[in-house]
């Protein structure tokens, strides 16, 4: 619905030529092209239609196994935005002469002296602009976001006026290559990715506690499927690959003052530390933080209050005045608790 309303919005303005591109992933294809050659039928712009199964494949479903392999958390959004949506589907836009690229992502850009920067979207509940840190300045220079200032809650009135039923229409999941939101039962179809299962469950000093049946059930934070009895809910603090372990602990030891982040997109271009707000997942309210730079690629956050649950393969996102001054892949957290 958001990238039919992008749509919609453009071909308002008459000195805008548009098409559109679909991109073949996977799933039901001959049903999902149906729909889309109606969609753009209807609204009487081009449509291309290009395959990319192989590419999002490698790129963000083997990824996504991976990770889960490492005893990381991964963020296939994030990835699929800098090599698929805004990497092959740009591409092939710019083939087919176009100028820019415009998606239904709730955000903003803008150009400054130091380049071209992401800005939080004006329906800071929909804002997607954590998931776009990683792109690049080449590829920022050729996006237009048109529900930048757009509340979703107004969507479905611009599609229906459009002549569309937006009760019918389908929002994209957020895992969209696992529709049933069942991403344990999706790695079980592929164990050949994973040489570990069955492993140790321990404690922060190592006392063995139980056994869990595959670190790729587990993330960060996690309180179910422990299975072992306790004077407090036990929760993941730590999962160790190298002994395919997961390690258990209580509540505070789930918080740490501090994470290091690395393939870092430095928007500022700063070598200096500075204030600002991170996130560390989509859904958590940006806290305040300085940011140390390490290197180019490498960057150290410190929180002013501990955070819950900081997990590695995510990404942190810090924030200055909505604008985003940088962000990187977690690696690793310190400066726990206890």
């Amino acid at each position: 619905m958001d990238s039919l309303t992008a749509a919609i919005l453009l071909k308002r303005n008459p000195d805008i030529e548009l098409f559109a591109i679909h991109l073949n992933m996977g799933g039901n294809v001959p049903e999902q092209n149906e729909k889309v050659r109606d969609i753009a039928a209807r609204i009487d712009i081009p449509l291309y239609i290009v395959e990319c199964s192989r590419l999002f494949q490698t790129k963000v479903i083997d990824y996504f196994l991976t990770t889960y392999a490492a005893g990381k958390t991964p963020n296939p959004c994030m990835v699929c935005n800098k090599y698929i949506k805004f990497g092959i589907m740009l591409d092939k836009a710019i083939e087919k002469g176009a100028s820019f690229l415009s998606t239904g992502h709730y955000a903003d850009i803008k150009e400054f002296q130091t380049g071209f920067r992401l800005i939080r979207g004006k329906d800071t509940n929909k804002d997607q602009s954590y998931f776009l840190w990683a792109l690049s300045q080449a590829q920022l220079s050729r996006i237009i976001f048109p529900l930048a200032k757009i509340y979703k809650k107004h969507v479905p009135a611009i599609v229906l006026d459009a002549g569309f039923k937006p009760q019918k229409m389908v929002e994209s999941q957020e895992i969209c290559f696992i529709p049933d939101n069942d991403y344990k039962s999706f790695i079980e179809k592929h164990k050949d990715k994973f040489l570990n299962t069955s492993g140790e469950i321990v404690d922060k000093n190592g006392k063995i506690l139980g056994r869990h049946n595959g670190i790729y059930q587990y993330t960060i934070g996690q309180r179910k499927g422990m299975g072992i009895p306790a004077e407090k809910p036990l929760y993941v603090i730590n999962i160790n690959p190298e002994n395919n372990q997961i390690v258990a602990g209580f509540k505070e030891d789930t918080f740490s003052k501090s994470l290091i982040a690395e393939s870092v997109n430095c928007f500022n271009q700063s070598m200096e530390s500075f204030k600002g707000i991170a996130k560390i997942r989509y859904r958590h309210k940006p806290s305040l933080c300085t940011v140390f730079p390490i290197n180019q690629t490498s960057i150290r956050v410190i929180f002013d209050s501990p955070q819950s649950s900081i997990t590695p393969g995510q990404g942190v996102v810090v924030y200055q005045d909505d604008i985003i001054a940088t962000a990187g892949v977690i690696t690793k957290t310190e400066g726990g608790l206890s």
